[in-house]
């Protein structure tokens, strides 16, 4: 059995991009922190592809199960997050996957990652303590479910152009073509799982792993929702006045209206905040007609919580946002 799931595509990259059609241009400081958190975020996917792709040509000569882009929830309050995580009958891998270049400098005590970039000097939270939650916390998850199976773990640079001025003491780096090496060396370890315990850890996992979810996003950046620029903007980037017209499209690209109401209600809930009201509605939309937002919400997987008057409607972001 070789199971691989396809990483997705980070649903940031593209609502970064969809908030900064709403920022006015006079917030600066904001425009410029959104750019730099969508450009590092696609980086990182470009190299969790990477990472993926070198997995992927390994010979491994027993099952295996790769899950890309983990949130697991190993506890009531405690979520862990996995860049890359293979399971097999004899041991767990775990990848941290961090695509970045110029000299980099790992510091333990307390734990921070220094990056030096076109002369520019930033900090970030390291890889080493990231990885090793992360396998704390897997480690409590497998004993809470009964399983005994060995944890290996690497922190992986798939930018060849990165100098690493200063090793990490505490977790080992590997560059992308060492992947299958070391991956290949861990499949002659002896088994730890027969077939049935194996295909039942595979699937408790994936029953329990759920997409991280970072939204919404405008209170990292201490954006206020009235100071953003409402209204429905197609997906080209262009303002559109509601119409009641069926036949409505965007006069740049010809996208039509329900394309362009989809996106701007998916923009209040991954930008705003996951609940949403009829009067809310209508000053986002710029539309007087509550009818008609009621209509809306009616074709929207939304719950309602409360009476008539007071009623607010919550997103479930596991959930499509639209009823097919």
């Amino acid at each position: 059995m070789f199971i691989i799931i396809t990483r997705p595509v980070p649903l940031q990259i593209q609502a970064l991009n969809r908030l900064l059609y709403r920022v006015p241009p006079t917030h600066h400081q904001a425009i410029n922190s959104i750019r730099q958190d969508s450009e590092r975020i696609l980086a990182g996917y470009k190299g969790e592809l990477r990472v993926d792709h070198f997995v992927q040509e390994t010979h491994f000569k027993l099952p295996y199960f790769y899950f890309p882009n983990v949130e697991l929830q190993v506890s009531k309050f405690r979520f862990v997050q996995i860049d890359s995580l293979i399971i097999t009958p004899s041991y767990i891998c775990i990848f941290e996957v961090k695509n970045m270049r110029g000299v980099l400098r790992f510091h333990e005590n307390p734990y921070q990652l220094v990056q030096i970039v076109d002369g520019e000097k930033r900090i970030y939270e390291c890889p080493q303590s990231q990885i090793i939650r992360a396998v704390s916390s897997l480690k409590y998850w497998l004993q809470n479910n009964k399983y005994e199976i060995p944890i290996y773990y690497k922190i992986v640079m798939p930018n060849t152009n990165t100098f690493i001025k200063k090793r990490p003491k505490k977790v080992q780096l590997l560059f992308n073509k060492e992947i299958s090496i070391f991956l290949e060396q861990l499949n002659s370890l002896p088994h730890k799982l027969n077939v049935e315990e194996f295909r039942l850890l595979c699937n408790q996992l994936k029953s329990q792993i759920k997409p991280y979810n970072t939204f919404p996003l405008c209170q990292k950046y201490n954006l206020q929702t009235e100071n953003l620029i409402p209204g429905m903007i197609c997906t080209c980037g262009a303002s559109i006045e509601y119409s009641s017209r069926r036949s409505q499209c965007c006069s740049n690209c010809k996208a039509p209206k329900q394309v362009i109401l989809e996106q701007t209600m998916l923009d209040w809930f991954q930008l705003f905040k996951p609940t949403i009201t009829n009067k809310e509605c209508r000053g986002f939309l710029q539309i007087e007609d509550k009818f008609t937002i009621s209509r809306l919400f009616k074709k929207m997987n939304l719950t309602p919580i409360g009476n008539t008057r007071s009623r607010v409607h919550h997103y479930d972001y596991n959930q499509p946002l639209f009823k097919k």
